[in-house]
């Protein structure tokens, strides 16, 4: 998985947050999300590197979006 700017995303730069949320969730690969507020998407591209899932982020900031 790549962020917007094409780099690779290593899991341990996200931080601690979206890992615990993720281990609340306990997502299986078939699973889709859809995280509205999203912001920069940090735990979308979290969620979609660590189980696959098809992850969806909404948010109305375009500078967000635009990250």
């Amino acid at each position: 998985m790549r962020t917007a700017r094409n780099r690779p995303v290593p899991l341990k730069d996200f931080g601690d947050i979206p890992k615990r949320m993720a281990d609340l969730l306990r997502l299986k690969k078939t699973d889709t999300v859809i995280d509205f507020g999203c912001g920069a998407g940090a735990l979308v591209f979290y969620l979609s590197l660590r189980y696959g899932s098809n992850v969806v982020g909404i948010d109305y900031s375009k500078d967000a979006i635009a990250i």
